[in-house]
């Protein structure tokens, strides 16, 4: 693993995190998530993505800065601005009172004592 530099610091932040659509909608065989997650632009590296019908896997890279909870509601929040804005006429007919996409719940964890290899492997075998 490569570990990141600053001016006086060395570090390697990685987070596995799990977005589940609102009432766990099966919504990605239409919403290309993906695609949507691939044109945004975001603070910190998405390293690893798998989505399945109504959630997403991530392995982020973060720096010292950007705390997790940031990291979701960053997430979050351009990923439904841009759903929203692609897939309007879809998302209406399951969420008509609010423009929403995701739960409020979050997964987010540390990779802890296992490697980035492993955690990308499990990535890779979901959906």
């Amino acid at each position: 693993m490569d570990y990141c530099r600053t001016g006086h610091s060395k570090f390697l932040i990685l987070y596995y995190i799990i977005l589940v659509t609102k009432y766990r909608r099966r919504l990605f065989d239409i919403i290309k998530i993906e695609r949507i997650f691939k044109e945004l632009i975001f603070d910190f590296k998405i390293l690893e993505f798998a989505d399945d019908k109504d959630h997403v896997h991530l392995l982020i890279e973060s720096d010292l800065k950007t705390p997790p909870s940031e990291i979701v509601r960053s997430l979050k929040l351009k990923t439904t601005i841009r759903c929203w804005k692609k897939y309007e006429n879809y998302l209406r007919q399951y969420y008509w009172k609010r423009k929403i996409l995701w739960s409020k719940g979050k997964f987010v964890s540390t990779i802890g004592n296992i490697s980035k290899e492993q955690v990308i492997n499990y990535i890779q075998q979901q959906g």
